[in-house]
């Protein structure tokens, strides 16, 4: 069965409550379970939620669902643009007992791909070619469940981070396979969220739209 076609029936609110809870001791909200459910299923995901929300939580529960299927994508790669936030998510999900590596070193080879989580920033995206030559290996990018972009409404606030948003957007085509991308971000105007689905390539009909900020009357 394809990827993009996987059964989520038995992902009940209440199994994914149980399984955030095991894992992490925390309650996952509705609209954390929307997300993952949606990213499980292999759509595309902007979300839009207030600082303080814990929007982070939702980026690691598909990795729950993936590990619970025995799935062969259980891999998430996170894309993260400011380096404290990096670090913090490596401490809480060491914490949690998940395999956690900061890809921002010269050198990259496949043995960081054994780990969980792979967490990376624009900047060594963009600046290192082995890192685009193993993200296009068809034996890494079959195992990788999701590309998380942290703080999506940065790449509108310093020119670096525009240019830098652009490349990312290649990955689409520089990864093998249909792997969803989740964005997440604190706020969206009109012409960043326009800016993301031009770069991201996302359409309505593969994406799913979720705020928690009302009124937000320009997502779709």
């Amino acid at each position: 069965m394809p990827e993009a076609q996987r059964d989520v029936s038995r992902w009940t609110d209440e199994a994914i409550l149980e399984a955030v809870n095991e894992r992490f001791n925390l309650r996952a909200c509705l609209l954390r379970i929307e997300i993952a459910r949606w990213t499980y299923v292999g759509k595309n995901v902007v979300a839009c939620a207030p600082t303080g929300f814990g929007k982070t939580l939702s980026f690691w529960v598909p990795m729950l669902m993936a590990k619970a299927d025995v799935s062969k994508r259980q891999k998430i790669f996170l894309i993260s643009p400011l380096n404290v936030l990096a670090q913090q998510n490596v401490e809480s999900l060491e914490k949690a007992g998940f395999r956690v590596v900061l890809l921002i070193g010269e050198t990259c080879s496949s043995d960081q791909l054994r780990y969980d989580v792979i967490i990376s920033n624009p900047e060594t995206l963009v600046g290192k070619k082995a890192v685009w030559e193993l993200l296009g290996k068809p034996s890494v990018a079959s195992s990788i469940l999701e590309v998380v972009l942290d703080e999506g409404h940065t790449v509108d606030q310093r020119a670096d981070f525009r240019l830098q948003f652009r490349h990312i957007g290649d990955l689409r085509y520089t990864i093998p396979g249909d792997i969803p991308f989740y964005l997440a971000s604190a706020t969206l105007p009109p012409d960043v969220l326009q800016n993301v689905n031009e770069v991201l390539s996302l359409r309505e009909d593969n994406t799913k739209y979720l705020t928690r900020i009302l009124p937000f009357s320009h997502f779709p």
